[in-house]
């Protein structure tokens, strides 16, 4: 909305720039442990902390994330020399998952076969910030993205011999609403955009582990960390 004022004089009131429905696509890096496959060795662990995902080591490799939304775009002002507004995004639908690969421990984990279920999170979430308007079509935002997150099943299995899995935490003691948070930046010309973010989170998961040679299973509750630097386009309409 712009504000009115005497004639031939620019008002000062900030203007809202309706940016539409967008959709986005990208890459999921995973950075930190994320990446790192866990060592599976020994018994079963007799808590979280013995758990090999318990510091984030799940083996993921790149993924892919896919988001849609509104955004909207906060002018400083009617006056053309304010470059600077407020980058919002207040309805987001994101979904990102990394393919687990734990090939370098060698040997049965070099069976694609085994990664029946990847690892995978639908996110809901808003992105506000900073944004900077240096020339016409041309925008750049500097923003944070905080979300609330729903984990959903990942699964490695070899037979009857190992099998590590993990869904979303279900008992009395599990958190309503799991977060995430991310920081990034975001280009756009026109109706294209380039984003970087780097994406946080740490899902409270029922984590099965079954491990040659013992037969029965044990079941235990954590976080796991998860960081990924998601690179995307988007298109707006």
């Amino acid at each position: 909305m712009v504000g009115s004022g005497p004639a031939n004089q620019p008002s000062s009131d900030a203007t809202t720039q309706w940016t539409g429905f967008f959709i986005r696509g990208g890459i999921a890096l995973p950075v930190s442990n994320t990446g790192v496959a866990p060592e599976i060795t020994g018994p079963i662990p007799a808590d979280w902390s013995g758990m090999p995902v318990s510091n984030g080591t799940i083996g993921a490799g790149p993924g892919f994330n896919i988001e849609a939304g509104i955004g909207l775009n906060l002018a400083g002002s009617a006056n053309e020399e304010n470059m600077l507004g407020f980058y919002y995004y207040p309805i987001l639908a994101a979904y990102w998952q990394t393919a687990l690969n734990w090939s370098k421990l060698g040997e049965a984990f070099e069976d694609r076969a085994l990664y029946t279920k990847p690892f995978r999170v639908i996110d809901i979430g808003q992105r506000y910030g900073l944004g900077i308007n240096p020339v016409e079509n041309l925008s750049i935002g500097i923003y944070y993205r905080p979300g609330l997150i729903i984990p959903l099943d990942f699964e490695v299995v070899s037979g009857t011999d190992f099998r590590l899995a993990g869904t979303a935490a279900s008992s009395d003691d599990s958190p309503v609403f799991m977060m995430s948070h991310a920081g990034g930046i975001a280009v756009k010309y026109l109706i294209a955009e380039l984003s970087a973010e780097l994406y946080f989170t740490r899902p409270t998961m029922d984590v099965t582990y079954i491990n040659i040679p013992l037969v029965e299973s044990t079941t235990l509750t954590g976080k796991i960390p998860v960081k990924l630097l998601n690179l995307s386009l988007a298109l707006s309409f």
